[in-house]
This record gives structure tokens, C-alpha cells and sequence, in this order.
């Protein structure tokens, strides 16, 4: 079955709130994770990742009144990223990847982590030595490949057919 986006309008009757209600949340959050943690705690919403994205890209732009003009950025510093579903790792990587020593420097969050991707292959030979599996030193490659400084591994992230999937 199809996964339904969570749309600004979706996310607002989930919640039940007025549009003013999803506003005021909005300008409340920090950031887009800071909105999710908010959601989570006051509203018993998980949302992942995703569907926080997804909330913002349909959220109506509101600026506060009296809130300084933000200036447009002339060039600004965007990092691609490589998105890809915790499905595409084992239960071992998902082990390793929360131990401090890993050789990864995964970040994690509540639904993933996010591995920063460097330019030294060697990563890959220590990966391995430290137990990692072929397919997620595969993604991490593909990352540097493509030019991205980040591989995002997220519980609802892209699943790609031609990488093999993990139930765990």
C-alpha cells in the first residue's frame, strides 16, 4: 500500500488544530526537528523525517510581524546527501552504528543516522575490519561517488531495488 504524504493540511487534522493553532507550532519550533521533538511531546505525533520535510514544504510561508526580513543567501553552502532506508542494513550495522568507537562517526537521531562522508577510502577497510556489511559500505561508496558529503539512513528513507533489504 502507498505510503500518504503528510501534507501541512493532513498533519493539521491529525493533530486537530486551527491553521492559525499549526502556524503559532511552526514559529514556535526552532527547527524542523525541533518542531517534531514539540509535536511528539505535546501532541503524541511521531512523525519521521519525512514527513516533517513534507509538513514544511506545505506549510504556508508566514513571516512574524515586527521579525526581521531574512536576506536572501547569494551563494549558499548546500551539501548533497545520499538518502537511503534502514532496511538496506543489517541488524548488526544498526548495533555498530550506535557504539561510540565506530569508524563511521554515525550521528544519530530517533529514526536513523546520518554517516559524513569523507574523501579517505580507507573508512571503507576500517568499516569492514570493524564488522559493517558489504551493503552498507556499498551505500557509503555510492555517497562518495556521487559527490555527496552525507549518507542519511532513515527508518522511512528511499529503498532502492537493486540493493538487498534486511527484516529486523
Amino acid at each position: 500500500m502507498p505510503r500518504r504524504k503528510m501534507t501541512y493540511e493532513a498533519f493539521l487534522k491529525k493533530a486537530n488544530l486551527s491553521k492559525e493553532q499549526g502556524i503559532e507550532l511552526l514559529n514556535q519550533a526552532d527547527d524542523p526537528i525541533n518542531f517534531g521533538e514539540i509535536v511528539s511531546k505535546k501532541y503524541n505525533i511521531e512523525l519521521t523525517i519525512r514527513q516533517i520535510a513534507e509538513i514544511y514544504d506545505t506549510a504556508p510561508r508566514i513571516q512574524n510581524e515586527g521579525a526581521p526580513k531574512m536576506p536572501r543567501l547569494q551563494k549558499p553552502f548546500i551539501r548533497p546527501m545520499l538518502n537511503a532506508s534502514t532496511a538496506h542494513i543489517t541488524k548488526k550495522d544498526d548495533e555498530l552504528l550506535k557504539k561510540e568507537d565506530n569508524p563511521l562517526s554515525p550521528y544519530r537521531y530517533e529514526f536513523g543516522y546520518i554517516i559524513h562522508i569523507g574523501e579517505d577510502a580507507g573508512t571503507r577497510k576500517a568499516a569492514k575490519e570493524y564488522g559493517h556489511s558489504d551493503t552498507l559500505l556499498d551505500l557509503v561508496d555510492e555517497a562518495r561517488d556521487r559527490g555527496c558529503h552525507f549518507l542519511q539512513l532513515d527508518s522511512d528513507g528511499e529503498e532502492y531495488p537493486e540493493l538487498p533489504t534486511y527484516d529486523w
